[in-house]
Formats: C-alpha cells, structure tokens, sequence
C-alpha cells in the first residue's frame, strides 16, 4: 500500500519523533487546495489532521475535513496543541479504538 511518510522499523505514528519523507506528502496536499472537502483515512487522516495546523497549509483549516481511523501524530503534537481553526470537521472513531 501507500504511504505518505516513512517510520524507522518498530515505529508506530503515535510514537515516531519524525516522519521521513513527510515534506512530499504536504506538497500533494497543496497540489489540491481547489477542494471543498478532504477526507484522510489511517495515515491519510492523520496527515490532514497534523496539516491543518501547520502554517504552510492552514488553508485546510477553510475545508470541510473527515478523519476516519488517525491517531496522535507525535512528531507534531506541539502544532495541535497550539490549536486549529478548523471550520467543519468529522473525526470517525470506532468503540474498540486504543489509540
């Protein structure tokens, strides 16, 4: 499958100090800013949910954004707990979910 960044072996999203490669990922995501929605699922959701608060893509923030199974994206949890403004938003979490 695809990914949008890379972990060092034994890393999971929620405990990674980095993501490798993960500048390419925000590139696709500026590539598409003419959307009304982005709907990000496991590594897809976590990117858009760490992307809407940084500042080279807080144009998200203005989307409708659906986060469907993300989990705590450790390398940028000081942005998140800056906080997003983000407008409308769907976060799907399942009755089994750890994370």
């Amino acid at each position: 499958g695809y990914e949008w960044w890379s972990l060092a072996p034994g890393e999971r999203s929620f405990t990674a100090t980095e993501y490798g490669d993960v500048e390419r990922a925000l590139d696709v995501l500026n590539a598409h800013r003419d959307v009304d929605a982005v709907w990000g699922h496991s590594q897809g959701a976590i990117l858009v949910g760490f992307a809407a608060a940084l500042d080279e893509t807080a144009w998200l923030a203005d989307k409708k954004l659906i986060l469907n199974g993300a989990s705590w994206p450790k390398p940028y949890e000081a942005a998140l707990l800056r906080g997003v403004d983000a407008k409308d938003s769907l976060h799907v979490f399942g009755a089994a979910d750890d994370i």
